[in-house]
């Protein structure tokens, strides 16, 4: 179980360097390929300060011309696209999950607009109950000072003391 345990906490430090080598090779590396780039531009930036004028501007126009990267031309209002092609799946995808999308808005919309109603509806409700209750306390204070005379239109059953 020891001999094991040596093992194993062996392995877990040599997995340990090997992790710590490849970060540290990988930083390494990149920080050449960086350094690479710099000494191109150092390069190309000292010969175009030593370039005579009429050979400066050949050489900015062969960078232009030749090393300048791809350009594509696309217009998107230009339906030439096969059914079966790739930018016609990938669009008509897009298309259907905007469709899609919509809907759900939609849906949202509308019972966002019904939880408004529903606000609204329980604003007037809770403005009631206050109106309810502030009549309720005048009431039991009227009754309370003696100051409550039933209407003559009450039943004689629902009176105390007239009658």
């Amino acid at each position: 179980s020891g001999i094991n345990a040596e093992y194993g906490g062996a392995i877990v430090v040599l997995n340990l360097f090997i992790a710590l080598m490849s970060d540290t090779f990988q930083r390494v590396y990149d920080n050449a390929v960086e350094v690479a780039l710099l000494e191109k531009a150092t390069i190309i930036d000292c010969i175009e300060e030593n370039l005579h004028k009429a050979r400066k501007t050949a050489f900015l126009r062969f960078i232009k011309v030749k090393c300048a990267p791809r350009q594509a031309y696309y217009d998107d209002d230009v339906v030439d696209d096969e059914e079966g092609s790739e930018l016609h799946r990938y669009t008509q995808q897009t298309f259907d999950v905007v469709k899609a999308m919509s809907g759900q808005f939609a849906t949202l919309s509308g019972q966002l607009e019904r939880v408004g109603e529903m606000q609204e509806q329980l604003d007037t409700q809770s403005k009631q109950i206050k109106e309810l209750r502030t009549m309720v306390k005048q009431m039991r204070r009227a009754l309370g000072a003696g100051q409550f005379t039933p209407s003559p239109y009450s039943h004689p059953s629902t009176t105390t003391g007239h009658g």
